[in-house]
């Protein structure tokens, strides 16, 4: 440690010592993305992170992609109820436990289109989605393009309800100017 008066400057040396690798990582899928296969495919990637060296943000990577998907897929209220990384120090081993609990995904409720231009039934050509289909974020971003190059339009809103408490369906509102 060298003390100046304008400042201080310290020099440390680090051994990092051995680099610790993944031995093991679990990944459950519980509620309906059991049976979803999109979800179970981004399962099977991850798990080949196995073997490879630990590095926190992969880890934290591995649980948003996880996040992400599900949610984009409409399981809204999707959690963790465990996300473990465990150590051994001994051995220069990582374990990763994950369990994800999607509960239900949700469905598209009532799709509300306001606008005063069009026949409602050529403005229902460009979306890509109905009530009761499958949540997906997907669905809304590719009507959203439609819309919005159909050259009828020069404000496309479109609003997912995904706030509404208790709710089995997220209902839609498109706003069209």
């Amino acid at each position: 440690l060298e003390v100046k008066p304008s400042c201080w400057h310290a020099d440390f040396q680090i051994d990092p010592g051995p680099r610790v690798t993944i031995a093991d990582i679990s990944i459950k899928l519980t509620g309906a993305a059991q049976n979803d296969a999109e979800l179970q495919q981004l399962r099977s990637n991850l798990l080949s992170a196995s073997g490879q060296p630990l590095r926190h943000d992969h880890y934290e990577t591995m649980k948003s992609r996880i996040s992400a998907l599900a949610m984009a897929r409409g399981y809204l209220n999707g959690d963790f109820v465990e996300k473990k990384l465990l150590i051994d120090t001994r051995q220069n081993k990582a374990y990763i436990s994950l369990v994800f609990d999607a509960h239900e995904r949700m469905r598209f409720g009532e799709v509300k289109v306001i606008q005063d231009d069009l026949n409602p039934d050529i403005v229902n050509k460009f979306i890509t989605f109905k009530s009761n289909d499958f949540y997906s974020s997907d669905a809304l971003a590719k009507t959203h393009n439609a819309l919005s190059n159909s050259g009828y339009f020069e404000v496309v809103d479109i609003r997912p309800d995904t706030q509404t408490s208790n709710q089995t369906s997220v209902p839609v509102t498109v706003n069209l100017f």
